[in-house]
């Protein structure tokens, strides 16, 4: 990772290199061994820049996401049968993303922030040893999000806060792939559509030395909501969903 300052703001950014090895065992039932590697590069470039707008000051972020997924995975019966596996699971994921936010300080007591991200998801999977054709899938999807929000003080320690958004979250390998979901219980790939929520939450918060309150009353629209199904023992997309809640939290340290 590297940060650069410059008079127009602050450049950084990250190249990362991971690299996972797996193994469990689970004896009932016949026995269940594992032996997963998973592997990620990713490169996250941002730049940040503060500016005067009509008398307010400002702080703009601009950034990419980038991350490339592979993954494998062999199920058999032991370590002593890894040769002669049940399923080996072999997917890959790539992840293109650009988001913006920008956080306007209007006056002292008010705090105003946009933000935006857009992004390309594609991954394809398949069990190598399964030759049904529900055994491997693949799909390319663009999703985007947003975020509106406005906090302000009311008094030192007392402040009022409103959001408005839209939120996504994409499937994991784990997600579309169940060993024995298949007709013949077998294995299988369940494609998946990315979950999306349209948020919305107002609450008040409260800190004053070590003691923090903070109340929330919150409203979400889900579409594709990703859910395990107990009598297919695959995961499955939802019909739209809508959820309504209070949270109350508090905390002294």
């Amino acid at each position: 990772g590297t940060s650069q300052q410059f008079n127009f703001g602050q450049l950084a950014g990250e190249l990362s290199y991971r690299d996972k090895k797996q193994q469990a065992y689970f004896g009932a039932f016949g026995g269940n061994y594992l032996d997963t590697d998973l592997n990620l590069i990713s490169f996250t470039p941002r730049m940040k820049i503060p500016y005067q707008l009509g008398g307010s000051g400002n702080e703009l972020i601009i950034g990419a996401d980038l991350a490339d997924w592979d993954y494998e995975s062999i199920r058999s019966t032991s370590p002593a049968t890894l040769g002669t596996p049940a399923a080996r699971i072999l997917a890959k994921q790539s992840n293109r993303a650009l988001y913006a936010q920008n956080t306007t300080q209007i006056g002292v007591d008010t705090k105003f922030t946009l933000g935006a991200r857009t992004q390309q998801v594609d991954y394809q999977a398949k069990d190598t040893v399964n030759t049904a054709a529900y055994a491997s899938g693949n799909q390319e999807r663009a999703v985007n999000a947003y975020e509106l929000g406005l906090r302000h003080s009311l008094i030192q320690d007392l402040s009022l806060f409103g959001r408005i958004g839209r939120s996504f979250r994409i499937a994991t390998v784990d997600e579309i792939f169940n060993q024995y979901g298949g007709s013949s219980f077998d294995s299988k790939i369940t494609i998946l559509e990315p979950q999306t929520s349209q948020d919305s939450e107002v609450g008040i918060d409260y800190k004053s030395g070590n003691n923090k309150v903070r109340a929330t009353l919150f409203q979400m629209g889900l579409n594709n909501e990703i859910h395990y199904n107990a009598i297919t023992f695959t995961n499955m997309n939802l019909s739209p969903t809508r959820r309504y809640g209070l949270e109350l939290k508090g905390g002294h340290s």
